[in-house]
């Protein structure tokens, strides 16, 4: 998540009442701290470009671009679409990110060709189109949006990155843990085939197999 404002808060909580790894980036402090209240798992309070120099991307990444001015939208887009993800989104028209999105594409067309497919998959405005008002109505379609895209596509990577961090953590300090991987659903699920949770001595999780009485049995 790009930004700290309202709306950036506001889809921090809810990807991580949605059970998702969330991090979040903004270069003012009191608005970083915001992003960290709304539980955010990492919070880098920094220049957006020199924040995202710091996030490789992945086929499993989501990047939502809610800054508070359309400078640092470019700043975080020139930088975006360089890496792999799942899917890009940022506030405001189509209008308003061709220009940022094309002006990135004549810098880079002779060592990047397939960055034109890049730029046309931005999704902007973000979000379903749900007539939202409110901040948390915009988060709402913005994470609708997010989940539309996944539960369409195959995963391709097993390993959050978050899960990844707590797993190095736990080798360094020799903590026995456990992972604990769906192979197999049936019905209605709230978590697809590969999804992870590591489990540590002290009886803290990382990941998400489905929540609830299915995670506590677990």
């Amino acid at each position: 998540v790009c930004g700290g404002g309202h709306v950036a808060a506001s889809v921090v909580r809810l990807a991580k009442l949605l059970g998702l790894p969330v991090l979040a980036m903004e270069d003012r402090t009191e608005y970083a701290q915001d992003l960290r209240d709304a539980g955010a798992d990492t919070v880098f309070c920094l220049p957006f470009a020199q924040a995202l120099e710091q996030v490789p991307g992945g086929a499993e990444t989501y990047f939502v671009v809610v800054t508070r001015a359309h400078a640092f939208d470019v700043a975080c887009l020139e930088q975006i679409l360089q890496k792999p993800a799942a899917y890009v989104g940022m506030m405001g028209s189509r209008g308003r990110a061709a220009p940022v999105s094309y002006t990135h594409l004549r810098a880079h067309e002779q060592r990047q060709m397939c960055i034109r497919d890049r730029v046309e998959a931005v999704q902007a405005p973000i979000g379903l189109a749900i007539g939202a008002k409110t901040a948390e109505e915009i988060a709402l379609s913005i994470l609708a949006q997010i989940v539309e895209v996944k539960n369409a596509r195959p995963q391709t990577e097993g390993f959050a990155p978050a899960l990844l961090a707590a797993m190095e953590q736990a080798a360094q300090n020799g903590q026995p843990a456990v992972l604990a991987t769906i192979i197999a659903r049936h019905g209605s699920t709230p978590r697809e085939v590969g999804s992870k949770m590591l489990l540590l001595p002290d009886g803290t999780t990382v990941g998400s197999v489905g929540g609830g009485i299915m995670e506590y049995r677990t």
